[in-house]
């Protein structure tokens, strides 16, 4: 294994919001910070706007501070996935005008290597190649740990699935 794979963060969104950086678990913090995380990885590259995320993480209960909330959530989750200093967690979630984006940089994301495995079983199957297509459609359905995203606030979650 070489050092810039050690250094990866590897996050899973397909069950409950999970990150490692190598075989080391990172803190991600309580549920709503979870799905702050899990927001942008569902969609990588799409920007997800602070009034998507402040009406599915706290719905109609969405606090007067939600704007203040988010950037705090944010600034925590890069701390955790940055314990090593080395950088590469800036590249995850950047803070943009309107809201949040995945930037993949060094990260390993469950949903990405998903569609890698549908895409893959597509072109098995349109070249006739049955069995490496199931065996490609195995591979995506052993990703999913539980529904996506699993643990995280209701109006959140249902809106991802």
């Amino acid at each position: 294994m070489g050092q810039g794979s050690r250094r990866a963060v590897r996050l899973a969104v397909l069950g409950p919001v999970r990150a490692w950086r190598g075989s080391t678990p990172l803190p991600l913090g309580p549920v709503r910070r979870q799905a702050v995380l899990a927001a942008p990885a569902l969609r990588p590259g799409f920007l997800v706007s602070r009034e998507q995320l402040l009406d599915g993480i706290w719905g109609a209960r969405n606090p007067n501070s939600g704007r203040k909330v988010l950037p705090t959530y944010v600034y925590a989750l890069l701390q955790a996935l940055d314990a090593e200093g080395t950088g590469p967690a800036r590249s995850l979630t950047c803070g943009e005008p309107g809201g949040y984006r995945l930037v993949m940089g060094e990260v390993q994301l469950d949903a990405a290597d998903l569609a890698e495995h549908r895409d893959a079983a597509r072109r098995a199957k349109t070249s006739g190649d049955q069995a490496t297509a199931v065996e490609r459609l195995s591979a995506a359905l052993a990703l999913f740990d539980g529904g996506p995203p699993a643990g995280l606030p209701r109006p959140f979650a249902d809106m991802q699935r």
